[in-house]
């Protein structure tokens, strides 16, 4: 009986502790995004807070692809594609009746009118992201390793195709505009940060260490009782909607964007991002983030050439995309 007890005390003194580890965790990175953003909108200007910006909407985005990659050790090359269907999401929920009449006159009847607000329309996105990740993880999950890997390609491909075809709802491979630009800073900031603790607890949910067991051994997992595919669902549901949230604040950041903007360019990015802070954590996602952009912003002035420390460097197309490659 006391070693029962003293196993049992020990159980409840652990699972407590993994959450306030991640939870100190979650504070600090959510201190350091605050930070910086604090000291930009008190001493940077307008381009310097829309980096910033933009690194906070590519951070949720990023984390939502870590839950799922990091914890179950599949590379995902879909998480582009819930991006794409939040962004396309919100901008028709969002898009101002008047100028929805004239850019969108085939919608059809039942997504037409609406006039959300952002956060009423990133209410509709989550739905939207649980109901399309749990009708698209259920079957893909039953795969492993590169097959699963290629499935999620396969699904950038197809919503993509979906989104080029889909005239009446997307304008096709013109360019959806109009959208309110109502996500700044903060906005960016705050949604974030609830991405940051959700990728932090949910590495030491059930769900999260299941994955995990069975990245390192499926079938030494499965032997103990370890039912790997409800934990990669999960993960992938909770992946889609961070992507699918950093998506519609994607949209009402820029108020104009096409498919081709959620499409490989973009997948590629976030896993240059991923794997460049390290796949396996949210701490790791958070710096991949921060190095990239920060990376990207002075390669850029590169980019259109220019003089240099004295000397005239020439035009250098796809430098950017370069050195993400490299990095």
């Amino acid at each position: 009986m006391a070693v029962m007890t003293m196993e049992q005390s020990t159980s409840r003194s652990i699972l407590p502790a993994a959450f306030r580890n991640a939870g100190v965790d979650a504070l600090a990175m959510i201190a350091a995004l605050v930070l910086a953003a604090l000291a930009i909108y008190l001493f940077g200007n307008a381009a310097m807070q829309r980096v910033v910006t933009y690194a906070a909407i590519m951070l949720t985005a990023v984390l939502g692809l870590q839950i799922f990659s990091g914890n179950t050790g599949i590379v995902s090359f879909g998480h582009a594609a819930f991006v794409g269907l939040g962004a396309y999401a919100t901008g028709i929920l969002t898009l101002p009746a008047a100028l929805q009449r004239t850019a969108l006159r085939d919608l059809p009847q039942f997504l037409s009118g609406y006039e959300m607000s952002f956060f009423a329309a990133l209410a509709v996105v989550v739905v939207l992201a649980v109901l399309v990740g749990l009708i698209t993880g259920t079957p893909l999950l039953r795969l492993s390793g590169s097959s699963a890997s290629i499935a999620t390609l396969a699904l950038l491909i197809i919503v993509y195709t979906l989104l080029v075809a889909g005239r009446e709802i997307t304008r096709g491979s013109q360019p959806f505009y109009g959208v309110p630009r109502e996500v700044g800073l903060w906005t960016a900031v705050a949604i974030a940060a609830m991405a940051i603790v959700a990728a932090r607890l949910f590495r030491e949910t059930s769900f999260g260490l299941a994955a995990r067991a069975a990245a390192d051994n499926e079938r030494g997992a499965a032997a103990v009782g370890v039912d790997h595919r409800m934990a990669r669902l999960a993960a992938w549901v909770m992946g889609a909607v961070a992507a699918a949230a950093a998506g519609a604040m994607m949209a009402q950041f820029l108020g104009a964007f096409s498919p081709k903007d959620f499409y490989f360019d973009f997948g590629f990015t976030m896993l240059a991002m991923l794997i460049v802070g390290g796949m396996t954590s949210s701490l790791g996602a958070f710096a991949g983030v921060v190095v990239t952009v920060l990376v990207v912003e002075v390669v850029r002035r590169f980019e259109g050439g220019g003089e240099v420390l004295g000397l005239q460097m020439p035009v250098l197309f796809g430098l950017t995309q370069g050195v993400l490659a490299v990095a």
